[in-house]
């Protein structure tokens, strides 16, 4: 029997039983027996990408098409949010504590900004892709004069703040005085912002998505101070070596939830209107996206 597992969008355990609900209509209608599996933090989201057995799936777009795990894509979730404009994409809010002074990205810089992993698009690459022109504004400043002249250059706002002027260390330093990574899940970076470990991290708006609907409370303890640019979605995959009957069943059955009445709550519990179906070519552009930070030097968030 096949396995599915939804471990990147199981929020809390009431979103983990509406992901195994969906598994259950899509197997129905595909005629293709799926076994829900448990793989939660901290458990590597490597090993289970590497299963021979995967049914469905969710993988991150950037780890998939650098082809290091032996998957095909299924399809992809459509969000219910404007952002995604009826589209299968989301981007990554950057968040910091509601009760706390922060109110811009401008704000933050000087603090401690989190990460998840660095095969992460929402938690990591969108990041630092988003952040790569403050830092190229501050650290040009060494040689073009006052962060206030930089910012007309550069459109970095940021610069023009007098909190961000007394908090970065040194023109040419970091944005922000401490990195840390590793925080491994969407989860781990809303705890340590709440619990006063990282001044910012970024929330896969999806996920987001998820959490204002199933924990309103701990939703409402996040601000969002910036929003990075869409990219396409996390998707459903299966192993290579499915056949490709079942793959087709799959693929079909996800493709029209979105018209099924049947379908219509665990939809809306799941904040979706449907799915669509996605390439590996839709995803290679993150990959490009990645080279350019790599070569400018911007190696991680900081």
């Amino acid at each position: 029997m096949l396995v599915a597992n939804a471990r990147m969008y199981a929020v809390n355990a009431g979103v983990r039983a509406a992901w195994a609900e969906l598994f259950a209509l899509v197997s129905e209608k595909a005629g293709v027996p799926l076994a829900v599996v448990e793989h939660a933090a901290p458990a590597p989201l490597e090993e289970l990408w590497r299963r021979e057995d995967l049914g469905l799936a969710f993988i991150c777009g950037f780890p998939l098409a650098g082809g290091g795990f032996p998957l095909q894509p299924i399809a992809a979730p459509i969000p219910a949010s404007p952002l995604a404009s009826g589209q299968p994409l989301y981007a990554s809010d950057l968040i910091v504590r509601t009760e706390g002074p922060l109110r811009t990205l401008q704000d933050t810089f000087g603090g401690r900004i989190g990460w998840t992993s660095r095969h992460s698009q929402s938690g990591f690459q969108a990041l630092r892709r988003h952040l790569l022109p403050y830092a190229k504004a501050f650290s040009s400043e060494v040689d073009t004069g006052s962060r206030e002249e930089n910012a007309s250059k550069q459109g970095a706002r940021a610069i023009e703040r007098s909190n961000w002027i007394g908090n970065c260390s040194s023109p040419g330093g970091p944005l922000y005085r401490e990195s840390i990574g590793e925080l491994m899940t969407p989860r781990r970076v809303i705890e340590a912002v709440l619990d006063d470990r990282i001044d910012i991290g970024p929330l896969d708006s999806y996920f987001h998505d998820l959490l204002k609907r199933h924990e309103p409370g701990t939703a409402a303890r996040l601000r969002v101070v910036a929003t990075t640019q869409a990219t396409p979605m996390p998707l459903l995959a299966a192993s290579n070596g499915i056949d490709p009957a079942s793959v087709a069943a799959l693929r079909g059955a996800l493709l029209g939830l979105g018209a099924a009445s049947a379908a219509e709550p665990v939809l809306a519990e799941l904040c979706l209107t449907g799915f669509a179906t996605v390439a590996l070519d839709d995803y290679r552009p993150l990959l490009a996206q990645a080279a350019v930070l790599d070569k400018s030097g911007y190696g991680e968030p900081g």
